[in-house]
C-alpha cells in the first residue's frame, strides 16, 4: 500500500492505482489511526492524501477499496473527480499497510523529522510501533470473530437438521410425508 518513503514523499499503491503522497500529512500515522478507528467503530475507513497539486480519498470497506481523486486520471478524463474501485478487502489492505511500515520502519521514523535529535526518533518509533500493535490486535480479533461466525454456521448446518434437495413440490410433499419427525432447515428445488 505504501512504498518506501523518500525525501518526504511516498507512493500509495493499490491494485493498478499509484499516486504520490506528501509529507504535508503524517501518512503512516494517519493511515494506522484511520484503520484502528475503522476496526474499533466497525465503520468504513476513509483516508485523505495530499499529493501537492491534487488530493485523493481512500475508502476501505469489508470487501472493496475505493479511491476518489479530484484530478483527471487514466480512468476517467475531463471530469472533476474519478472513482476507482478494487476488489481489495479491509483485512488484506490493513496487513499490507503494517508490512509496508514495518519493512521500512527507520525511514518512516524519519518521515516528518527535519532534524533528527534522537529523542524525537525514539518517541516516533514508539508511536508507530504502538499503533501497529494495536492494529494487529484488532485485525486478529476481527478474523477470530469471522472464524467463530463461520464455525457457528457450519455447526448449525451439520447438526441433526436435514437439508433436502427436490425437483418439484410433489417430491417435497412426498419427502415431508415420509419424514414427518425430521426437521428440515433448507429446501432446494431444482
Amino acid at each position: 500500500m505504501l512504498e518506501k518513503p523518500n525525501a518526504g514523499w511516498t507512493k500509495v499503491c493499490i491494485g493498478d492505482f499509484i499516486d504520490r503522497a506528501s509529507y504535508i500529512t503524517d501518512v503512516p500515522v494517519k493511515c494506522l489511526k484511520a484503520f484502528i478507528n475503522g476496526y474499533s467503530s466497525n465503520l468504513p475507513i476513509a483516508i485523505n492524501f495530499d499529493a501537492e497539486g491534487h488530493e485523493y480519498l481512500l475508502i476501505v470497506d469489508y470487501y472493496e477499496t475505493h479511491i476518489i481523486t479530484d484530478e483527471d486520471t487514466e480512468y476517467i478524463v475531463n471530469r472533476d473527480y474519478s472513482l476507482i474501485s478494487f476488489d481489495v478487502k479491509r483485512n488484506d489492505l490493513a496487513k499490507e499497510l503494517i508490512n509496508d511500515i514495518e519493512s521500512n520502519l527507520e525511514e518512516w521514523v524519519q518521515w516528518d523529522l527535519f532534524i533528527d535529535d534522537g529523542v524525537n526518533s525514539v518517541e516516533r518509533r514508539e508511536e508507530l510501533t504502538q499503533l501497529i500493535e494495536e492494529l494487529k490486535a484488532l485485525i486478529d480479533k476481527s478474523e477470530r470473530r469471522s472464524e467463530e461466525s463461520w464455525q457457528t454456521a457450519m455447526d448449525f448446518i451439520n447438526s441433526s437438521k436435514q437439508v433436502v434437495q427436490v425437483s418439484s413440490n410433489e417430491e417435497l410433499q412426498a419427502h415431508l410425508e415420509k419424514e414427518k419427525n425430521s426437521e428440515v432447515i433448507n429446501v432446494y428445488i431444482k
